[in-house]
């Protein structure tokens, strides 16, 4: 299959997801896959604190645990303050909202991120609808 193919059928996928949430992790795993074995979470939540679903690709999920517990709140992490901040449907990435320094000495991104190896990335967010 082709690369535009694949990615073709990747994004039907996804949006097949969207509607059956049961199909997330699938569709996560080949995402990773494609983007050279990403780590990738997808969390729904009406706030930080409550997670609805929490869906996981090539990720520790007892990071994500501890994330959760004690590192949800936006004034003890950036990645949460960014995700406020945002504008729906753009992508950041991680070094527009918190340097490689702030990074590194950060305790949620040494626990949560640096932990299991993951350095970069970037953040969405998404209408529900």
């Amino acid at each position: 299959m082709r690369g535009d193919e694949k990615i073709l059928e990747l994004s039907a996928s996804i949006y097949e997801a969207a509607l059956e949430p049961t199909l997330w992790p699938a569709v996560l795993e080949r995402l990773a896959d494609v983007l050279g074995r990403a780590s990738i979470s997808l969390i729904t939540s009406e706030d930080f604190d409550r997670p609805i679903d929490v869906w996981l690709a090539n990720y520790d999920p007892s990071r994500i645990e501890a994330r959760l517990r004690h590192y949800a709140r936006p004034e003890v992490n950036p990645s949460v303050r960014a995700l406020m901040q945002i504008e729906p449907l753009s992508v950041v990435p991680r070094k527009r909202f918190i340097t490689d320094r702030e990074f590194e000495k950060d305790p949620a991104c040494r626990v949560v991120l640096m932990a299991q190896g993951l350095y970069h990335g970037c953040i969405t967010t998404l209408h529900r609808a």
